[in-house]
């Protein structure tokens, strides 16, 4: 990350505002006015998800903690939330990966508890592929076939971000077993 002869740490995996995040915590102790979990929205969930993978990455235990405590707090006030912060840590730590101790654990616990909530509530629109694809293959998640293929349904709907996502979600709609599901309800939602 360093690059010695332009003197440059070079952190592409946040963004300015997690850093200055991080540099605040340093001297303050205290996450910035800007990480306030009581205005619980997407772009808080995602900055706590960087910045606790810069608490990771350069081993700041104390900002590590701050952040696991706020973001926890973010997800139980607005549990759709779990969905972000589970997106964000996929594509920073991988998807399969999740760290028992880590708010992507508590994130995708969340997800596997309240799949109404939380996936289904609109939090499954803000994610990507992979991370969707990583949803559609646990087997800890509390929903039956046909809940999963409204869930997939809920995601190719909410195309905010690509346009590609009926190709995509056809390709995840594999792993769903079709016959489990009542023919009445699948005409019902085709209608």
């Amino acid at each position: 990350m360093y690059d010695e002869e332009k003197q440059t740490i070079v952190v592409d995996f946040c963004n300015s505002q997690v850093l200055k995040a991080a540099v605040h915590h340093c001297f303050s102790g205290e996450l910035p006015s800007d990480f306030n979990v009581d205005r619980p929205d997407e772009d808080v969930a995602r900055n706590l998800a960087q910045l606790d993978h810069v608490a990771k990455t350069f081993q700041l235990r104390a900002l590590g903690e701050v952040v696991y405590r706020a973001a926890r707090t973010l997800i139980n006030r607005r549990t759709v939330l779990a969905c972000a912060v589970f997106d964000e840590l996929s594509l920073r730590h991988g998807v399969g990966s999740v760290d028992s101790t880590c708010i992507k654990r508590y994130a995708l616990d969340t997800m596997r508890e309240m799949p109404m909530d939380t996936l289904l509530g609109g939090g499954v629109q803000w994610m990507k592929e992979d991370s969707v694809m990583s949803i559609m293959q646990d087997q800890d998640l509390d929903v039956d076939e046909f809940y999963m293929f409204k869930i997939l349904k809920a995601w190719e709907g909410g195309a905010t971000r690509t346009n590609d996502r009926l190709a995509k979600a056809r390709k995840m709609a594999k792993h769903i077993e079709l016959k489990f599901i009542e023919a009445e309800l699948i005409k019902s939602q085709i209608s």
